[in-house]
């Protein structure tokens, strides 16, 4: 199952937003939110989050969650050692491991940002629409 991730912060900091696209036709689903104040990073590593706890409740075993972020995707997988955002990379790097300990194949894989592919494109305008929408609730805009 393919899950596409992103995070959108209008500012940095700033009225954040992430978002989650399965485009899977079972579970074709957006899942989606936003902070009225965060940096793009957080925003990230959120959207990567929340697609594990996802994966976490599916029945399917295999699974390829895609970011545009590098940061994000080696943070979470070990690749590069963090002190920032360790409040979320840690629960985030927790999940996998225990997905992996539950025989779930989960790969985090970096896709080229705003290179016209649909879903992430897609998933982009979800997290900028939640950014706005919290700079707009907040009084930021």
């Amino acid at each position: 199952m393919e899950i596409y991730c992103d995070g959108a912060c209008r500012g940095n900091p700033g009225p954040g937003g992430w978002a989650v696209y399965i485009p899977d036709s079972s579970w074709g689903r957006e899942i989606k939110g936003g902070t009225k104040t965060t940096t793009n990073n957080r925003m990230e590593v959120t959207a990567i989050l929340k697609a594990l706890e996802f994966v976490h409740f599916v029945p399917e075993t295999k699974f390829t969650i895609f970011s545009d972020s590098q940061w994000a995707i080696n943070a979470v997988t070990w690749k590069w050692l963090v002190e920032k955002n360790m409040d979320l990379v840690t629960p985030a790097r927790d999940r996998l491991r225990e997905l992996k300990t539950r025989g779930k194949e989960v790969e985090l894989v970096w896709i080229k940002g705003h290179a016209e592919h649909p879903e992430q494109e897609m998933v982009n305008d979800l997290a900028q629409a939640e950014a706005a929408k919290q700079g707009e609730e907040h009084g930021s805009y």
